[in-house]
């Protein structure tokens, strides 16, 4: 009797795997790592992509970790509940996004190296270009699921060099960075 108190102990506990580890879906939150830019264009993910056309789309990955948020009465291993189920759904970004700041390492525009391009970007959700506080929302509420791009239009016919960077930060304080590659506009 005390052998089978002793693992129905465990096994509430979850240092035992009780029933299907995908059972049912379960909720989590996403605390950001880091950020990923690529060029949309640069399908070959050089060192030094060219851009040909005067639109630049770059693409923002957000590196993110996942939380399952636990359940109390939960007879699911503890073992389990770090294993990505289908149907588990993000309950959005633990530490919500402040402000998205898009910077260049030269003057761009009218807009001066390391000072933010606010209007001279533009943020899209699938391509589809909204303002920036529509794509924070999102990501706040939707965590890392769907695609995000930063378009920018150049006004000269030189070719130059240029670098991007991408700021975010988050209401926990945090600031998270991440940058294109050095880029030539031909």
């Amino acid at each position: 009797m005390k052998k089978l108190r002793f693992l129905l102990l465990l096994a509430f506990c979850g240092f035992i795997p009780f029933g299907c580890e995908c059972d049912t879906p379960r909720k989590y939150i996403e605390h950001l790592r880091a950020i990923r830019l690529s060029i949309t264009d640069d399908y070959n993910n050089s060192a030094n992509p060219k851009v040909t056309n005067d639109t630049l789309n770059i693409s923002l990955f957000l590196d993110t970790e996942q939380e399952f948020v636990a359940s109390v009465f939960s007879l699911t291993s503890n073992a389990y509940a770090t294993t990505p189920c289908k149907g588990d759904e993000s309950l959005g970004l633990k530490n919500k996004i402040d402000s998205i700041v898009i910077t260049s390492d030269k003057d761009f525009r009218g807009a001066l190296a390391n000072q933010p391009l606010d209007s001279l970007a533009r943020l899209s959700y699938n391509y589809t270009a909204v303002n920036d506080t529509l794509i924070i929302n999102d990501i706040n509420r939707n965590g890392n699921r769907y695609s995000h791009y930063i378009s920018l239009i150049k006004d000269s016919t030189e070719t130059f060099t240029q670098k991007f960077k991408v700021a975010i930060y988050t209401h926990d304080g945090r600031k998270t960075e991440g940058e294109t590659a050095t880029l030539t506009w031909e």
